[in-house]
């Protein structure tokens, strides 16, 4: 039987956490704890957590900022669940999450040790915006996939897509690289895989993403950036992308998107 602990990096943001932490108090199936690392807050956010005193919060403050990377980290070596689940404080799971998530982690029969899950991505209005898209759901296959198209699936989602991962895996891998402040979710499952960790899909939509005009990392401003950090990825895990093909092609052809190609001849040499 696993038990269940939640790591929310936040920062700035308490109306973002408030509703992240409605939606954990919203589940059928209730987290032993909800770890907060709250990274160099102007404010702290004691007064958003004393709003659910049914929920077993417990909270780490970083004086000053250390990023989402480091800030995770924090929250999931201090963890003592046996699984950790990471939810960004500007999105939410969506009923019945965490149910399912756990019901899927104690069949006897899995041999994974990293799960992700669909979403349904949410546009949120700007200010500029007249007209917004309809909300959107992304799925993925189950676990009985092929393997290859299973990691592939995996490279191509961020860690907000529902990640749950067992916490001794976690702390076998050391966790994030700090070091990546754009990739560091690829890096991580890349080095999760090569360290011969099983990963499955569920095929639930158990999460909301909100997309927002305000500052992200995913704004086109940082893809240089971006593009700099997956050209070290390659170069970081070429040993295991060699036996790879599909996940290297699918590398490369992320860091050609994001800036002239004319500047990247020879990376698929890497």
């Amino acid at each position: 039987m696993h038990t269940l602990s939640l790591v929310i990096p936040t920062k700035d943001r308490p109306h973002l956490l408030r509703r992240a932490l409605r939606s954990i108090a919203a589940q059928d199936r209730r987290p032993i704890e909800v770890v907060i690392v709250d990274d160099g807050s102007a404010t702290a956010c004691a007064d958003v957590v004393s709003e659910y005193p049914d929920l077993n919060i417990v909270v780490h403050r970083n004086e000053q900022s250390v990023g989402a990377a480091a800030a995770r980290n924090i929250g999931a070596m201090s963890a003592k669940g046996s699984l950790i689940g990471f939810l960004d404080d500007d999105d939410e799971y969506l009923p019945g999450a965490l149910s399912n998530v756990l019901g899927f982690w104690q069949r006897p029969e899995r041999k994974v040790s990293l799960t992700w899950c669909g979403a349904e991505i949410s546009p949120i209005p700007g200010v500029a915006d007249t007209e917004l898209p309809e909300p959107w759901t992304v799925r993925f296959g189950d676990e009985r996939a092929n393997q290859e198209l299973i990691e592939s699936q995996l490279l191509s989602v961020g860690i907000g897509f529902g990640v749950f991962v067992c916490a001794s895996a976690f702390s076998r891998v050391q966790g994030f690289d700090h070091r990546y402040k754009l990739v560091e979710d690829t890096d991580f499952f890349l080095r999760f895989l090569g360290n011969g960790y099983g990963v499955a899909p569920l095929d639930i939509v158990g999460v909301r993403l909100h997309q927002h005009a305000g500052e992200r990392l995913t704004n086109s401003t940082h893809n240089l950036r971006r593009s700099n950090e997956c050209v070290s990825l390659l170069w970081r895990h070429r040993r295991y992308l060699s036996g790879r093909p599909l996940l290297r092609t699918q590398l490369v052809r992320r860091t050609k998107r994001l800036r002239s190609i004319d500047e990247l001849d020879g990376i698929e040499t890497y």
